[in-house]
C-alpha cells in the first residue's frame, strides 16, 4: 500500500496490481513465459523466487510437459530463508535445485 500511496502523491498510476490474484497472474505467466524461452535452447536457465505454493507446482508441471531436465541448470527455485519450507521441501524432494536465500545487513541497505 505505500508503493500505491507514494504513486498517488506524486500524480502516477500504482506500480501494483490491484489485487493479490492479479499480482499471482502476472507472475505466473512471466514465469511460463521465461520458462518456455530456457526449454528451447536458448542458452539461458531460470531462478524461479516464488513463496507461493501454487506457482511452485504451476512451474514444476510446466517444467515436465516443456521436458526442462531438472538437473541440467534450465531451472533452481529460491525461496527467502525461514520461509515457505514445506514448499522448498516439496519441490526438493520431487528433484528441483532448490536455493534459501538470506539477505545480510541494514534493513535500509539490504532493501
Amino acid at each position: 500500500s505505500s508503493e500505491a500511496r507514494l504513486a498517488d502523491s506524486l500524480g502516477h498510476k500504482s506500480p501494483v496490481h490491484d489485487t493479490i490474484q492479479n499480482t499471482h497472474d502476472c507472475y505466473n505467466n512471466c514465469m511460463t513465459f521465461l520458462m518456455e524461452k530456457a526449454s528451447n535452447g536458448s542458452g539461458f536457465g531460470v531462478v524461479l523466487a516464488t513463496h507461493n505454493a501454487d506457482s511452485g507446482r504451476l512451474a514444476s508441471k510446466k517444467a515436465s510437459e516443456l521436458n526442462i531436465d531438472k538437473e541440467n541448470g534450465k531451472i533452481e527455485f529460491a525461496q527467502l530463508y525461514g520461509m515457505s519450507d514445506a514448499l522448498s521441501f516439496g519441490l526438493k524432494r520431487a528433484g528441483f535445485n532448490v536455493s534459501k536465500y538470506m539477505p545480510f545487513g541494514p534493513v535500509e541497505t539490504a532493501i
